[in-house]
């Protein structure tokens, strides 16, 4: 091989990889459109009141639909769970990074400050983290950070809320919501929205969102409907089947959601602090 062969291959290798980061996911045809780069990314959690609520099912569908439109996303992970966030980098086909899992406590890879610091100065436009089982889990233990919403409040992270209605239904999702929502509003957590997740009736969703809206500080409402393929694969935790998850997930989420809506919940961020136990305990009792 000589010098021009190397080149030849070089150039053909280059004409691969374009036409591969030219489409969202594998062979789907989904052509991602172009769009000019921010000055920095900005940042959304996607938090909630608990597990099995649906999150990485949002994050991977948003995850696509932002990449759809030309941002280039980073998906993080509070705490070590990373492969909640292998669909949505399937979809992106963006790699697994060192920052990928934010540290609480002993778990995970990098803490915040760094994280946040290695992201600033990068090329991504929008950053998706996803939460750990509810926002509070860990809150009381007395090593920090031990939370999603310490993590959000570290570098002052906009959230958006979410809670499955699969389990207690959308009355019983909405009194949480709010709750959860006035808690983070005391950690001056900014909750851009509240998505209600696996909606099975239009119309109790309805009912409820004047109720969110006129008990809480948040203005955005938001609904997906529930899933409805019932079929192997669907499942992070035991068994899935990435094509088949992140086509759900992108076309659900694109049918249910105002995607430019959500891109303007994220802000740019800097790390603050970490807030100390005893201030945390003293506004939570």
């Amino acid at each position: 091989i000589d010098a021009d062969d190397i080149e030849d291959i070089y150039n053909r290798n280059k004409k691969v990889k374009e036409h591969i980061q030219s489409e969202i996911g594998i062979g789907t045809g989904i052509k991602i459109h172009q769009r000019k780069a921010n000055e920095k990314p900005k940042f959304l959690m996607i938090g909630s009141n608990g597990s099995d609520s649906g999150k990485t099912f949002i994050l991977t569908g948003l995850a696509g639909a932002l990449r759809k439109r030309g941002y280039k996303v980073a998906l993080l992970k509070v705490g070590p769970d990373v492969r909640d966030i292998i669909p949505g980098l399937y979809l992106t086909k963006d790699y697994m990074n060192d920052f990928s899992s934010i540290k609480i406590g002993h778990l995970g890879w990098s803490d915040i400050e760094s994280t946040v610091a290695k992201l600033n100065s990068s090329d991504y436009d929008i950053v998706l983290i996803e939460g750990v089982m509810s926002v509070f889990t860990g809150l009381l233990n007395e090593k920090v950070p031990f939370s999603a919403a310490e993590i959000a409040m570290s570098s002052n992270i906009p959230m958006l809320l979410i809670s499955g209605v699969n389990k207690g239904g959308i009355e019983s999702a909405a009194v949480d919501l709010v709750a959860h929502a006035n808690m983070l509003s005391k950690f001056n957590v900014d909750v851009k929205g509240i998505l209600l997740n696996k909606v099975y009736n239009e119309s109790i969703f309805e009912n409820v969102v004047p109720y969110i809206k006129n008990n809480s500080n948040v203005d955005e409402v938001l609904s997906v409907g529930k899933l409805k393929l019932e079929t192997r694969g669907f499942t992070p935790e035991i068994e899935i089947r990435y094509d088949l998850f992140t086509k759900a997930a992108l076309d659900l989420v694109e049918e249910s959601l105002d995607i430019d809506k959500i891109a303007k919940m994220a802000q740019e961020v800097k790390f603050n602090r970490i807030i100390p136990f005893e201030e945390i305990k003293n506004k939570v009792i």
